[in-house]
């Protein structure tokens, strides 16, 4: 994020919001996660357990 502030007096408080403003803003802190989409994971655990069943029809037959 930029701030710009104005060295003039007659912007004095609207400089003041201004680093008021972007104290707050320096005190936001994001924690970002990965949407999963239910069906994606469904999937992916239905691939898990055909992987591990093709390994264990392969035990029995050898």
């Amino acid at each position: 994020m930029l701030f710009t502030l104005s060295p003039a007096d007659i912007n004095y408080e609207e400089s003041l919001s201004i680093l008021r403003y972007a104290n707050r803003a320096k005190m936001v802190q994001n924690k970002p996660t990965m949407n999963i989409i239910v069906k994606d994971k469904i999937v992916e655990q239905l691939k898990n357990e055909n992987d591990r069943l093709k390994r264990f029809i392969m035990t029995l037959i050898n």
